[in-house]
């Protein structure tokens, strides 16, 4: 998703090129990171991944209480949260 939003952002030719690529070198791997970072991909990506995550949790109501869906929202929080 961070690569997908930002290739949508940028529009960056030289992106597009290393990721269409069957097997692009270590160092185009390197570049294409350095630019979805630079191009915010991870923050758009993570914004996302709250909002999906808020909806959820906001719809909660519609099923009972239990140990599983505390432990759905504690997980889904988790991924959010972690430091990777």
């Amino acid at each position: 998703l961070p690569l997908i939003h930002a290739v949508l952002r940028t529009g960056s030719p030289r992106l597009r090129a290393i990721i269409e690529q069957e097997a692009p070198s270590e160092a185009e791997v390197r570049a294409a990171i350095e630019e979805v970072l630079a191009a915010g991909g991870v923050d758009a990506a993570l914004a996302e991944a709250r909002r999906f995550v808020a909806q959820a949790v906001s719809q909660r109501g519609e099923f009972p209480a239990s140990p599983a869906q505390r432990a759905l929202i504690e997980i889904a929080q988790f991924v959010l949260n972690r430091n990777a």
